[in-house]
């Protein structure tokens, strides 16, 4: 298993200069995509037309604001500040709020939960899988809605990348400079799963980019301040200083490239350029989806410019998709010499026992039912001290209402054995499934007790800022001597 858990930079690729030029959100009406940035079939982009991109957008320079006599003309418009808060603060709620870009995300499996469930994704989570056999799948929680690989990031199956992207596949690309592939992964993964209750966000969000391309729908995902909100609680100020200190040197890198009279290569590589090819070798980690959808898994890379169809299945035959894709991610695993690490979205444990206690509920129902009409003072005949069914007020509490209780039905061989049973062994399958959910509602609040300490666990640590903190720390080492005293201690020989 990968020991480097970095993750979200994407690739490093130069076009990244290009997230200078402000998002804007797509609209039906609006489908013209500035034509500098829009991607070509391939989605290639030249050093140079980064550069000439960069220079359109790039922010007036003092020399730019200098008048004729040289000095620089006065402005009405305020001197940018990096920060609001003051430096020695950790990164306040307007400071994220403020900032435009995504910062980086392990590859956490508490924190990428903690992302979707804040997103208004209900009963899902995200797991670790250490690997595709079908024995070790088979211990994650079911049903498995979609992979999520971590791998350094290379081609992957590019020649079955498809020229349109299907109607019934929603898929977004990940614009340049944006770190935002770990969400946008889990996004395309459970946009693609009807079954999912996705929140009203998301909601509204599929229904207004249902008609966009993926380049457009990738536009409107980076300028989705609520998920960026949310993706961003986990930023430190380092973490953003970190990131526009990269995408500054990317700029800086662009604008001294030499020019390149090929503009375009002939490659499969839809994303790699001529001038990024260098930057990938060395730390480009990326995070890739796949989903089934239909019959098929797809892989879903947000910086390829459209989805790649992978493999088929027939569910209906009893094959699961986890086993068509698995010779495949096992594969590009393999080839990256255990620089990887693969998640998995799958249901959350809770949302299986809420199913289990809706059934146990249904069935006690229907035995009630046939006890009244057996005989209406049966309850007389129960023992004082016998576990009563869940009342709603428990159901309530559990997160079922008649909503839920609707989505599970008695099976049509239950009804015909309920009905044809005495009363004596009504009660008895009475008593019983008034134990089985005695037992659903334990093991609800512990697993539940259990995700929400690690969920609140994992977040309070991650959002926590230690850098003013070491900061301050390395200063008082510096006015006492220390600091100048050890540091030849750790410089290279």
């Amino acid at each position: 298993m990968v020991s480097t858990r970095s993750a979200g930079r994407g690739q490093q690729q130069a076009a990244d200069a290009a997230a200078t030029k402000p998002i804007h959100k797509a609209s039906t009406e609006d489908r013209d995509v500035d034509p500098e940035l829009k991607p070509t079939v391939s989605n290639e982009v030249t050093a140079q037309e980064i550069v000439q991109v960069t220079k359109k957008r790039a922010l007036p320079t003092a020399a730019d604001e200098a008048g004729p006599s040289g000095k620089k003309a006065k402005s009405t418009s305020p001197e940018p500040v990096a920060f609001p808060s003051p430096p020695e603060q950790p990164a306040t709620d307007m400071d994220k709020t403020t900032w435009q870009g995504f910062c980086e995300i392990e590859s956490e499996p508490a924190y990428l939960t903690t992302i979707l469930h804040d997103i208004g994704v209900q009963d899902v989570a995200v797991s670790e899988a250490f690997s595709m056999d079908p024995g070790c799948l088979a211990t994650l929680p079911q049903p498995i809605y979609g992979l999520i690989l971590l791998f350094r990031f290379r081609k992957v199956a590019q020649h079955n990348e498809v020229k349109e992207c299907p109607n019934n596949l929603w898929f977004a690309n990940q614009l340049p400079a944006q770190n935002s592939c770990a969400t946008l992964a889990m996004i395309n993964t459970v946009l693609n799963q009807p079954s999912l209750d996705i929140g009203e966000h998301l909601r509204q969000f599929k229904d207004f980019s249902k008609d966009l391309t993926p380049y457009q729908r990738g536009e409107a995902f980076a300028s989705f301040q609520f998920v960026k909100k949310i993706h961003n609680s986990f930023a430190t100020k380092m973490d953003i200083l970190e990131n526009d200190k990269s995408v500054a040197k990317k700029v800086e890198k662009a604008n001294k490239a030499p020019r390149i009279k090929d503009a375009r290569r002939s490659s499969e590589d839809t994303t790699a350029t001529d001038s990024s090819s260098e930057s990938l070798e060395d730390a480009a980690h990326h995070f890739i989806a796949f989903v089934p959808v239909g019959g098929d898994v797809w892989k879903l890379d947000g910086m390829d410019a459209q989805p790649t169809k992978m493999a088929s299945f027939d569910e209906a035959a009893g094959e699961a998709w986890t086993t068509a894709i698995a010779d495949d991610i096992s594969g590009v695993m393999a080839a990256g010499d255990n620089d990887y690490n693969l998640l998995a979205v799958t249901q959350a444990p809770v949302a299986a026992l809420r199913k289990r206690a809706c059934l146990s509920v249904n069935t006690a129902r229907l035995v009630e039912s046939s006890l009244d009409a057996a005989e209406a003072g049966w309850r007389a005949f129960t023992f004082e001290g016998q576990i009563p069914p869940m009342s709603p007020a428990i159901l309530a509490q559990m997160g079922i209402f008649d909503e839920q209780l609707a989505g599970a039905p008695v099976d049509e061989d239950t009804k015909a054995a309920i009905a044809g049973e005495g009363m004596e062994a009504l009660l008895e399958r009475l008593e019983q499934l008034a134990g089985d959910q005695q037992d659903v509602l334990a093991k609800y609040w512990d697993v539940k007790g259990e995700e929400d300490a690690a969920a609140e666990k994992a977040a309070e640590r991650r959002a926590w800022d230690f850098v003013p903190a070491i900061k301050r720390w390395l200063e008082m080492l510096a006015e006492n001597g220390h600091l100048a005293a050890n540091l030849p201690n750790f410089k290279e020989e």
